[in-house]
């Protein structure tokens, strides 16, 4: 397997894996005050970025044909964030 390929699904399954997070509420129990400051502090990147992985991951679902793209490495991260 390719870098490239790697690199693109793990992309897609960090951003559907952070908006399914989200939308559990786990990050309530622990006391956190969102779910992207939770992931910031547990993955150690900014809140905006967690927010951006969150917003990308949710906006999938309402567009399965950029996400399967995605998934199948036929869209780029980069490209799937400006289309959503």
């Amino acid at each position: 397997m390719r870098l490239g390929e790697i690199m693109s699904r793990a992309q897609h399954e960090l951003v559907t894996t952070a908006a399914a997070f989200a939308d559990g509420g786990e990050w309530r129990r622990e006391g956190a005050t969102s779910a992207a400051h939770w992931i910031a502090e547990h993955l150690d990147v900014a809140v905006a970025t967690a927010r951006e992985w969150i917003r990308v991951g949710r906006a999938l679902r309402s567009f399965p044909i950029f996400d399967e793209a995605f998934a199948s490495r036929r869209l780029s991260y980069a490209k799937v964030r400006i289309l959503t």
